[in-house]
Formats: structure tokens, C-alpha cells, sequence
């Protein structure tokens, strides 16, 4: 995993595109690069997406699932501002709508990393 020198705002980390494929996580302004999974880790992952997914399905449950594609922000009390995507998250979407980009700031019912 290696981070970038260059600094970005959360804002800027928003819209910024490299032109590469490299997904980037924020740390406090660094872009920090996103390995790509191994087919075990990303089987494994699926595996309890569709796990969550049938139990939020047969509760009834305003939830959602996402697997690297939502991030969880977190904002530390010195101010430093993070964005991490799990392997797979679970989160209450009740409260978004649709045109929301993938990035929650409130705790998720689940996280795994």
C-alpha cells in the first residue's frame, strides 16, 4: 500500500481521477492506493454479501450491502479525516437517496475488513 505526497481536500478527493484504474482510499488529505483482492479474499467477500443480503431480505430491513464500493468517512477528534472501503459493509440506507455518492459518515451496522 503506498500513499501519494500529493494533498487533496475531502472535496477534491471526491472528483479526483488519475486517468488510472488505481482506486485510492483518503487519509487526512493522502491518497492512499487500494491493492487489488485475490480471488480467495474476493470469493470469501461475495460469499457473506450474499449472506447479509438474504437476512436483510427476510427481515424486512432498510439495509444495504457493498463490497469496495462504499466508503466509510470517519472524522477523528484532532480533526483528521478518513475514507476506508471495507471488504464489505452493511449500513442503514434509509436516510439517503439515490444520487448520494458512496460514501457514508455514520456508523455502519457492520464492517469487515
Amino acid at each position: 500500500m503506498t500513499a501519494t505526497q500529493q494533498r487533496l481536500t475531502f472535496e477534491e478527493y471526491l472528483t479526483y481521477d488519475d486517468g488510472s484504474d488505481t482506486r485510492y482510499e483518503f487519509d487526512d488529505g493522502a491518497l492512499v492506493e487500494m491493492p487489488p483482492a485475490i480471488r480467495l479474499h474476493r470469493r470469501i467477500a461475495q460469499f457473506l454479501e450474499e449472506c447479509f443480503k438474504r437476512e436483510i431480505e427476510r427481515l424486512g430491513l432498510q439495509w444495504e450491502t457493498g463490497r469496495t464500493d462504499v466508503g466509510v468517512k470517519t472524522q477523528k477528534q484532532n480533526g483528521r479525516t478518513t475514507v476506508r472501503y471495507p471488504d464489505l459493509v452493511v449500513f442503514n440506507a434509509s436516510s439517503l437517496d439515490g444520487g448520494e455518492v458512496d460514501i457514508i459518515d455514520f456508523a455502519p451496522e457492520i464492517a469487515i475488513e
